[in-house]
């Protein structure tokens, strides 16, 4: 099919059928790994031992920082390209 915006339809039903696909993924295997559930593992981890816990968080912090500048960067060149002057 040559029809306008078809590829983009493509490309969005791929990408929420990778994300459905590791999601299950993902909860079956922490729950076979973590049979208490997940929940619980990340509490339980909380309170026995805080340090892991304090770096998994930073290391998500500047991953999500990460992420947010490149996506502000994007966001930026794009708003440059569509400017016409």
């Amino acid at each position: 099919m040559d029809e306008a915006g078809f590829n983009m339809y493509e490309s969005i039903v791929r990408r929420l059928s990778y994300v459905a696909i590791i999601l299950v993924l993902y909860f079956s295997i922490t729950s076979i790994w973590i049979p208490s559930g997940f929940v619980d593992w990340s509490m339980r981890l909380a309170q026995e031992n805080l340090a892991l816990s304090l770096i998994i968080s930073i290391l998500l912090l500047f991953l999500n920082l990460l992420l947010t500048y490149r996506f502000a960067k994007k966001m930026e060149q794009i708003e440059l390209c569509t400017v016409s002057p």
